[in-house]
């Protein structure tokens, strides 16, 4: 560690070998593999134990030489053909190998009674993959691998904000971060950087991830010249809460555990909605949410013909807010739901050991896209792709060798020179106004179902909230704990990753995945399949469409 003088106040700068943005199951696995090799600093938002990834109720796919082709074929069918095949026979051929590192990391694993290992069968599933701990798996996961981060050594740097990346010669060499708890810009000097920051979900309204989930590192990396890739396509889940102690919810979703059990969607009349269950096999998340969101009136997850010991023992976690919020006066549940995003399929554009186009920098979890899920997600493969994607990104981001690269210190000035000119605003726009306008524009026009008019309504909401953002004000101008400033920052994270987002979605003149078109509806295997990919440019990004490895299959012969 050292000082950094010149114009302004003197900054500290912090130096590691590997530096780790992100705190969830990816940035731990990426933390514990690359402290093998040198020392490694993680910085979060928050402390690593309140991590998006900790909420996680879905558990972890894996298999063995019997299931691999199963399982492959079944990702490859929920990712709609558009999934890179050597990826995802890579990270399923290795799925068996680290779920049993993390049980010798501690995690415990449901059994069954006669001692063996408990699998579901989730959507989209064929056969039972998932190996899961009740509904609480992202916790005892993000438990288990913060143990071995503590063990390790890492320092970790929670409640700071990484704002920018630090670029020598076009090479990645540190990152810019503000500490939240004291207010001071300082500077980390790095090998490399890898980003597991999560993703961009927090820039819809009606979506199970975090406001502040809101695709902060890859803003950061788009805006040196890292690819974005597929950043249309976003999973819904069929089953997020619409009210919790009668408010309307943001969107909180009900495990994929409960859906497991044999739940039924109902309509206001209490029928069945067809959501296309095919020979007892639950569909992909995509298809079920289009489904629902062809539904006149009232959507319901009924859970009266389950029982009650089994869903206690399945579903603890989930199961008392289920019995607050059901709307029948029966034994049984029922909860009003709706769908909403759960988590992004693209990312940046990293290669199959986590690194990008930009020298130094790699990536990996929700904040990557190696193309692994194509156009759709398979439930359960989430959380094996975080903490694979994460610990190969770890063990490549430590082999950077050679001396660490010189830090521009005008840079980490006019990073602090930018957050203090934010802080002397005091008249202006609200900044959760706009957040809020923004949030609900995405929805609206890049929800379940995009058509026309709603993309091009929601994209110039877009272009007004970029025009209003050099005006928004400040009305707390503390430097220490100002959650206001965070926010500001982030919402302009959030205008850039949802331009590339709108840019892509709109390119894409087809229905494919979770990227539903009302103008384009049928998928055209022809012009695209192939991988959008999109690169910052200051007077507007174009998006150009690229081949990858693919099963080309009939269509008829795969249903």
């Amino acid at each position: 560690m050292y000082k950094q003088s010149g114009k302004g106040k003197s900054i500290t700068v912090i130096q590691h070998d590997v530096i780790v943005v992100g705190g969830g199951v990816a940035g731990l696995s990426a933390a514990i593999a690359a402290a093998d090799r040198g020392s490694v600093a993680l910085i979060s938002k928050s402390h690593p134990l309140r991590s998006m990834s900790a909420s996680i109720r879905e558990g972890i796919n894996c298999c063995d030489d019997d299931l691999f082709p199963s399982l492959v074929a079944d990702t490859i069918h929920a990712g709609e053909y558009l999934n890179d095949v050597n990826a995802t026979e890579a990270l399923i051929k290795n799925s068996s190998q680290m779920v049993s590192k993390l049980e010798e990391y501690g995690v415990a694993f449901t059994r069954d009674s006669a001692g063996l290992a408990a699998t579901a069968k989730l959507q989209g599933a064929s056969r039972s993959y998932t190996r899961y701990c009740s509904d609480h798996t992202g916790r005892a996961v993000v438990n288990a691998l913060w143990s071995q981060v503590v063990k390790a050594g890492v320092s970790v740097y929670d409640e700071w904000m990484a704002t920018k990346l630090l670029v020598d010669e076009s090479t990645v060499c540190g990152v810019v971060a503000l500490d939240i708890r004291s207010g001071r810009v300082h500077s980390f000097s790095g090998r490399s950087v890898v980003i597991c920051s999560g993703g961009y979900g927090g820039i819809f309204a009606d979506s199970a991830a975090g406001s502040y989930v809101c695709g902060d590192g890859l803003a950061m990396a788009y805006r040196i010249g890292a690819t974005l890739k597929n950043m249309e396509f976003v999973d819904f889940h069929p089953a997020g809460l619409r009210t919790v102690d009668g408010m309307p919810s943001d969107g909180a979703a009900i495990g994929d555990m409960a859906i497991a059990l044999g739940a039924r969607f109902v309509n206001s009349d209490g029928d069945e909605i067809d959501v296309g269950l095919n020979n007892g096999v639950l569909p992909p998340d995509h298809i079920m949410s289009n489904a629902l969101s062809n539904v006149a009136g009232d959507v319901a997850l009924d859970f009266t013909t389950i029982d009650n010991e089994l869903m206690a023992e399945i579903i603890p976690s989930c199961l008392p807010l289920l019995r607050s919020i059901t709307t029948t006066s029966s034994d049984g549940i029922r909860v009003s739901v709706k769908p909403v995003v759960r988590r992004v399929i693209g990312g940046i554009n990293i290669n199959s050991v986590g690194a990008t186009n930009v020298s130094g920098l790699y990536a990996a979890g929700e904040a990557a896209c190696s193309g692994v899920h194509g156009a759709g997600l398979l439930a359960g493969n989430s959380m094996l792709d975080d903490f694979v994607s994460g610990w190969n990104a770890g063990v490549e981001g430590s082999r950077v060798e050679g001396g660490f690269r010189t830090i521009n210190e005008g840079d980490a000035h006019d990073e602090q020179n930018r957050i203090e000119s934010i802080l002397r605003r005091d008249e202006g726009n609200s900044a959760a106004a706009i957040s809020s306008s923004l949030r609900r524009a995405m929805s609206d026009g890049f929800g379940v179902l995009r058509s026309p008019d709603g993309m091009e309504i929601a994209s110039q909401v877009l272009f007004d909230c970029r025009e209003s953002l050099n005006g928004v004000a400040i009305y707390d101008g503390r430097s220490r704990y100002n959650q206001e400033l965070v926010k500001v920052l982030e919402l302009q994270n959030m205008i850039e990753v949802a331009g590339a987002l709108v840019t892509s979605a709109m390119a894409r003149k087809e229905s494919r995945g979770s990227h539903k078109r009302t103008d384009f509806i049928e998928v055209d295997d022809e012009r695209y399949q192939k991988h959008s990919e999109i690169t910052f440019h200051p007077n507007g990004s174009e998006v150009s469409f690229v081949s990858f490895p693919a099963i080309r299959s009939s269509r008829q012969e795969a249903q």
